[in-house]
């Protein structure tokens, strides 16, 4: 895919996002055991909570006393660096090469009284073009997948660049256990149309992911298989995709344009390439910068 695909892609059906989240958190949930697991939007708001708490742990603060500096690659509509920027004294940038969210994240931020601590900026995260040694840490919360490769390897090298040392990279997503041509034909072709309808070129290996982070030079590497902790917000994913078609096409007469309605059905065909465990994961990966 094409990063003109991954432009249209958001731009148009960037809005529908709200069916899933009403404050825009475009992602996965991340739950435990005080959360009521029949109530999506907390653990949605639990993941912001837990990516903040790997990228900046308690006793990471700056020397300085200065808040911390966080960048935000792929920010989306800026939920998590919303959240982030309320709950803690650090600053986030969130970067995009989508310029419609872009102008939504700042409106968002803007009415939540949030544009002195969040700033947002359309550069592409395998080369921002900004200053090395910037921030204190870089996360990616399911948008790593859109770099390139089953590696990730121009992802990785861009944040470990802008890492100050010390500084940690957390990146959360769904990974490939095996090669794209293993498994049944039902897999093969449930995952080709994921990839297709979502404007992915790949998710990553997992494996290489990971030796790419070692390559790169980062240390203290470590992964979580995440996929039990997302399961309660993945099963929300059928009753939203129902409720989106019977609202807002059926009952309000809506034409989806291709991306809107590919947009639609990657959930669904995501469930039935999720179902295989040993294929495909949902990973959170921490990894630090030497000092």
């Amino acid at each position: 895919m094409s990063q003109t695909d991954i432009v249209e892609y958001y731009s148009e059906a960037g809005q529908d996002y709200s069916t899933w989240s009403p404050a825009f958190n475009m992602h996965f949930g991340y739950w435990r055991a005080w959360l009521w697991p029949f109530r999506l939007e907390p653990m949605l708001e639990s993941m912001n909570a837990e990516i903040l708490r790997r990228v900046l742990p308690p006793n990471a603060e700056p020397a300085s006393g200065e808040p911390a500096e966080l960048l935000d690659a792929g920010c989306g509509l800026g939920a998590t660096a919303r959240h982030i920027a309320k709950t803690s004294r650090a600053r986030v940038r969130g970067i995009t090469i989508v310029p419609w969210q872009i102008e939504n994240a700042m409106r968002l931020s803007k009415a939540a009284g949030l544009r002195d601590l969040v700033q947002f900026e359309l550069r592409d995260y395998r080369n921002t073009g900004l200053p090395g040694s910037s921030f204190d840490g870089v996360y990616a919360l399911e948008s790593s997948c859109y770099a390139g490769g089953a590696s990730k390897e121009d992802f990785i090298r861009e944040a470990f660049r802008l890492l100050k040392p010390g500084g940690r990279l957390v990146v959360a997503d769904g990974f490939l256990s095996n090669t794209e041509s293993s498994g049944n034909a039902v897999y093969r072709n449930f995952l080709r149309r994921v990839h297709e309808f979502w404007a992915l070129e790949t998710f990553a290996h997992k494996a290489e992911f990971h030796t790419s982070l070692e390559n790169t030079g980062f240390k203290n590497i470590h992964v979580q298989n995440a996929a039990l902790r997302i399961l309660p917000s993945v099963l929300f994913i059928p009753w939203v995709t129902a409720g989106f078609f019977l609202k807002d096409v059926l009952w309000k007469r809506r034409k989806l344009t291709k991306w809107q309605l590919d947009n639609a059905l990657a959930p669904i065909m995501g469930l039935v390439v999720g179902m295989h465990l040993h294929r495909f994961s949902y990973c959170i990966f921490t990894a630090e910068k030497p000092r």
